[in-house]
């Protein structure tokens, strides 16, 4: 009877901890128009605060797009009237992998490609979307600074149109 009652209690926990509400995945439909699809996942900390995750790996060409993967976490504030909704501010960080084509400047030719890995620092704001059945559309904008730049620009974007699930 202790191992059911103890059983119960925990199914009881688990259920309530689902029903939460507190983690959400979404998909960046902009970046994968590009050829860079990104996957993000948030958890929702308190009533207007979240952290997350965002990942993004290219599918295209070296030719085409420059950009290898890239990590972004981030802190958001919300002020919507809705739990973690609404119009928010988000700070950010960004490692990112590039590939550019490396020069040989005395005879005008390429002598392949090398990678570059950058970290930097940016912030963001955004409007989320909630509907009843927890399904998620956020669209959001900003600009960081890379620290560790060689060759590619000192500015990134932080950009996207969203859609996803809370659950």
């Amino acid at each position: 009877m202790k191992k059911l009652t103890t059983i119960f209690a925990l199914a009881i926990c688990a259920l309530a901890f689902s029903q939460s509400q507190k983690n959400e995945i979404k998909l960046n439909l902009l970046n994968s128009i590009i050829g860079a699809p990104e996957i993000t996942y948030e958890r929702l900390l308190q009533n207007n605060q979240s952290v997350g995750i965002s990942a993004a790996v290219s599918l295209d060409s070296k030719e085409n797009l420059y950009f290898n993967y890239g990590f972004a976490p981030y802190y958001r504030i919300y002020f919507g009237k809705k739990e973690n909704a609404g119009f928010f501010v988000e700070a950010n960080t960004s490692l990112t992998n590039y590939h550019y084509e490396n020069y040989d400047n005395n005879n005008y030719q390429i002598l392949g490609w090398k990678n570059e890995t950058n970290f930097g620092f940016g912030a963001a704001i955004g409007f989320k979307l909630l509907t009843s059945n927890n399904l998620v559309g956020e669209v959001f904008g900003g600009l960081g600074r890379r620290f560790s730049v060689k060759n590619t620009d000192d500015a990134f974007p932080r950009i996207g149109i969203s859609i996803g699930k809370r659950f």
